[in-house]
């Protein structure tokens, strides 16, 4: 399964460290991060770290500035500013096939919604998560 993670900041990197780290021994999963600027290049040369009661150094699979540089995904997580969610829509665009399921982990009610008007015929999935995390 080809996973993205779009916007890496407190919960992309929550989720994506948990990821990275549970699948960096198989081949059966790919994990990429999508983060642009010196975070991104900072998860580039030293991994992420995700500090709790058992510290994680993950490393992605990947890891781009954008997603004109990605493949196709099957499996999407957005975590982007919500002011953010149509522009990152529309970049992935041409990042997903028939069944890639979109997972929507940002603040707003009706993210959901707004992404099913940009992919109608898509699996979009609203997301929930309770975590206090900051970059």
């Amino acid at each position: 399964m080809e996973i993205a993670i779009i916007g890496v900041g407190g919960i992309g990197g929550f989720i994506g460290a948990k990821l990275a780290s549970t699948y960096s021994n198989t081949t059966n999963h790919s994990i990429t991060f999508v983060q642009r600027g010196e975070h991104g290049k900072k998860i580039k040369e030293r991994g992420i770290l995700l500090k709790s009661k058992h510290d994680i150094l993950a490393f992605p699979s990947f890891i781009y500035e954008n997603t004109h540089e990605c493949g196709i995904f099957d499996l999407i997580f957005i975590c982007t500013k919500s002011k953010d969610l149509e522009s990152t829509a529309q970049a992935i665009s041409k990042n997903i096939h028939n069944n890639t399921t979109i997972i929507s982990l940002l603040n707003g009610v009706n993210n959901a919604i707004r992404l099913q008007n940009i992919f109608p015929n898509h699996r979009i999935l609203d997301g929930c998560i309770y975590v206090s995390a900051a970059i």
